[in-house]
């Protein structure tokens, strides 16, 4: 079912020790202290930090951008209309979202300036990397099989800055390499003397916010089309594990 683009790896490693935490202890610290790693947190008017739901026993795990007015107010990811419409993705081909652990590239929403004409912004490149040490914590205490990336952000997270244009990576297989200890993601670099955990599959998607713009327009069905078909990929990658799992 996995391709040869065997080209990436995530090294999980050193960051604290392998019992030092679990994902309800995770969850808990940043309901309870928030986040202060990068200058989204003290923002005003931001209710708090959007906490990942869903299934973490699961191994299925979705990465957006970032939490937009509906998720700050609900303090969970994916609420709003794209989360809606994502729901209905999932559900067009047999699939539940309540069968996926569901993140952001960072944890709280960035909050566009007055008369900017924009509800948000895109996090900035230091932001992202401020609040990769969450994404580092969630994708070991999670360990997913399968990582579908939604937009360009969320797939630079994972397959590295060099990723130009969401049509350069969609609807395609990447096979990681996970190296497991701790948290300290290293894209594209082996570690050396290390023994690899396991394989997980990504596979990027255009980000279901993009099907809320401009609808009627060409761009506006070659983006349905195109996540129709990324979607039949990711349910036939997820059956294909579920399956193995029951042998």
């Amino acid at each position: 079912m996995t391709s040869d683009k065997t080209t990436h790896t995530l090294d999980l490693t050193e960051l604290c020790s392998a019992n030092s935490f679990t994902i309800e202890s995770f969850l808990s610290d940043l309901s309870k202290n928030g986040c202060t790693k990068c200058n989204l947190g003290l923002q005003p008017g931001l209710n708090g930090v959007c906490l990942p739901k869903g299934n973490y026993k699961s191994q299925f795990m979705i990465i957006g951008e970032a939490p937009g007015r509906h998720e700050d107010i609900q303090g969970k990811p994916f609420v709003g209309p794209a989360g809606q419409l994502l729901e209905k993705i999932w559900a067009s081909v047999g699939m539940d979202l309540n069968d996926w652990f569901i993140t952001n590239t960072v944890l709280c929403r960035p909050i566009a300036a007055k008369g900017s004409g924009k509800e948000n912004f895109t996090p900035k490149k230091e932001q992202r990397a401020n609040c990769s040490t969450h994404l580092k914590q969630q994708l070991y205490l999670v360990s997913p099989k399968i990582i579908v990336t939604l937009g360009l952000t969320a797939t630079r997270a994972i397959l590295g800055e060099g990723v130009k244009t969401m049509a350069s990576v969609r609807g395609q297989i990447f096979n990681s390499t996970v190296y497991k200890n701790m948290p300290l993601l290293s894209l594209g670099i082996t570690p050396s003397g290390k023994t690899p955990s396991y394989i997980t599959i990504i596979v990027p998607m255009i980000h279901p916010a993009a099907l809320l713009r401009g609808k009627g327009t060409p761009r506006h069905y070659q983006y349905r089309k195109q996540t129709y078909k990324d979607v039949k990929l990711v349910k036939s990658l997820y059956n294909f594990i579920k399956n193995g799992e029951k042998q």
